[in-house]
């Protein structure tokens, strides 16, 4: 016993351990949004690492608006079945429902983005990014081994901090 408290005692004193403050768990890194490829890069980042909040400090939470492709025929029975969703276009708080759902119901995530452009408008403060993308989920939904298409951003620079953020996400499917 006695060998206990003192080996105890000497991981409280080199700051081994501390059974009131265990250690942090080390997340992946996510730079400052200073350039809308690292808020994408960021996205992409919190998407496979299930990181929700990591995920939503992407999106502007006053502006941000989603935008399913209205071509893709199942994708609003998909919507209203699973997510309760009854709309190709939601905003903030929707995407986090939906988020959520998905980060929830899934054991990992597969996130690949793959840049077709970048175009800033002519003040410096939107942009406008391009991304096609191969996402895969474990479980996957049935039938769906791996999901393409593709992802038009458009990011907005906030004065007040200068940072970049997603105010419209539009998603399409691939034509095959």
């Amino acid at each position: 016993m006695r060998f206990r408290l003192v080996w105890l005692t000497w991981l409280l004193l080199l700051g081994c351990w501390n059974p009131f403050h265990p250690p942090s768990v080390e997340g992946p890194a996510y730079p400052l949004p200073t350039q809308p490829e690292q808020v994408i890069q960021n996205l992409q980042t919190a998407y496979i690492a299930k990181d929700l909040e990591a995920y939503l400090s992407c999106l502007d939470p006053d502006s941000f608006k989603f935008y399913f492709d209205s071509q893709e025929d199942s994708i609003a029975e998909i919507l209203r079945e699973y997510w309760g969703l009854d709309s190709l276009v939601w905003g903030y708080s929707q995407e986090r429902i939906a988020t959520e759902e998905l980060f929830d119901a899934v054991n990992s995530i597969q996130l690949t983005l793959f840049s077709r452009g970048l175009q800033y408008d002519s003040t410096g403060t939107r942009a406008t990014a391009l991304y096609d993308y191969i996402l895969s989920l474990d479980p996957s939904p049935p039938d769906i081994d791996l999901v393409e298409g593709r992802a038009l951003f458009v990011l907005r620079k906030r004065p007040s901090d200068g940072l970049w953020y997603i105010v419209l996400w539009q998603d399409y499917a691939l034509e095959e």
